[in-house]
Formats: structure tokens, sequence, C-alpha cells
């Protein structure tokens, strides 16, 4: 019995598992205990702790993701690809709403670009 994937996509092989000394991404337990269960909308989840990790990888003391390079990622891509589209503006939208990202409007080289950041403590 095969998996029923989405339209356009080939069939995959199941997941095999994390390999012992896997890189992690840490996201904070308020995440679980207090955000998790408020979200409804699969792509306000799945930006936000796709955010998490993307975050991550950043270098540098002042991290944070432009919506240009968001909406360029494959990864993300993919994980929003079976939801209705605008699903990462939606998701986006949702999670600054909630707080768990803030939200920054700037002008780069003449051009208006959102910036966006985890919300931590000393935001």
């Amino acid at each position: 019995m095969g998996v029923e994937l989405p339209a356009g996509r080939a069939e995959e092989s199941p997941f095999r598992g994390f390999p012992p000394g896997a890189l992690a991404t840490a996201i904070p337990n308020l995440f679980f205990t207090t955000v998790l269960p408020r979200i409804s909308d699969p792509a306000e989840l799945a930006v936000s702790v796709y955010l998490f990790f993307a975050h991550a990888r950043k270098k540098g003391r002042v991290r944070f993701l432009t919506y240009a390079e968001l909406a360029a990622d494959d990864i993300l891509a993919s994980a929003l690809s079976n939801l209705a589209e605008g699903a990462l503006r939606r998701g986006l939208n949702a999670a600054v709403e909630r707080g768990t990202l803030l939200r920054v409007g700037v002008e780069h080289e003449g051009r208006a670009e959102e910036l966006y950041f985890i919300n931590t403590a000393g935001a």
C-alpha cells in the first residue's frame, strides 16, 4: 500500500529516522506549552517551526530572515506546498499577530523589505 501524495509529487520513500549525532534545532519549551496549543493554521505552524531552524543557521549577533529569503527557500516552499496559495504570507501574518515573530519593514537599496525576527525577551 503506497502513501498518497499530492498531485505533481513523485512517490517518496518513508523517512528512515534521525541518525545518531544529527544536528538539532533548539525550540523554546514555551513554544510547545503556550504557543502550539493556540495554533490552528498549518501554515502558521510550518512557518514558525521553520523560522527557528533558519534562525539557528544564521551567523552574527542580530539574526533575522527577510521575506525574500523565505519566499525563495525550497525547504519551506515544499513544506507549504500542500496548503492553499498564499500560505507563506498567511503563516507569517498569523505568527506576527500571535507575537511569536516580529516583523520590521525597512528600505534597502530603494526597495521595501520585511525582516522577521524570533520574538525573544531581549528583542
